[in-house]
Order: structure tokens, then sequence, then C-alpha cells
């Protein structure tokens, strides 16, 4: 199998996954949508990276919040371009008490196109 074809396998089944951890997550299966979500966001799927993010932000009924787990996530959607990343770390870091890191991602994700973030700044 060439390369190419190799590859868009490879999103089809993050795709596939993706949307089976949404759909897993909807019923309020939600450890079952984390693990479709960390399946899919190994295979490089930004949706299911801030998807896992969000779940490992909030925590589960099983599970307390895990903010250096989801900012991990978030920071590698963030990275591959996702403007709702880096707005969910700008969230998370003013959480935290954290105003240089905040300020960070506010500009990172006003810059990405955040309309969230550009709003906050009044850009």
């Amino acid at each position: 199998m060439n390369a190419s074809k190799q590859l868009s396998n490879q999103k089809d089944v993050a795709r596939a996954t993706l949307e089976a951890g949404c759909h897993a997550y909807e019923d309020g299966h939600i450890a079952r949508a984390a693990r479709l979500f960390l399946k899919a966001a190994r295979l490089g799927s930004v949706e299911a990276q801030v998807n896992l993010g969000n779940i490992l932000a909030a925590g589960t009924r099983s599970a307390a919040p895990d903010f250096d787990g989801a900012r991990f996530w978030y920071r590698k959607a963030a990275e591959r371009g996702s403007p709702e990343a880096a707005w969910n770390l700008t969230i998370r870091y003013r959480g935290r008490g954290n105003v240089r890191m905040h300020r960070f991602w506010l500009e990172r994700a006003a810059r990405m196109g955040s309309e969230d973030a550009i709003e906050q700044i009044g850009v």
C-alpha cells in the first residue's frame, strides 16, 4: 500500500472513530467516548483532541478533572491550527489564575480567529 493510500485510510479510521465517540458522548457513555476520542486523537483528529481535552478538563463521575491531560491535548490541537483548542487553553489558564499563560493563549487564540478571544481583547 502506498503512503498516500495509507494516510487516507488512517484519516478514515480517525473520522469514523471520532464519530463513534461523539455518539457515545451524546448517549451519556463518557468513558467510552473518551476511549474513542483518545484513539482518534492519536490518529491525528484535531476535533478528537479538543473533545478529549474537554472531557479531561471537566472530569467524569469516576475521574477528577485532569488539567495536565487536557492541556496536552488542547496544545496538540492548537499546534495543528484549532482556535477552539487555543481558546480552551485561555479559559483553563484563567481559571487557574495563571495570568501570563492566559494572556499568551488569549492572544494566540485571537490570531487564530477565535471570535471569543477577539471579543475579549477587543481586536
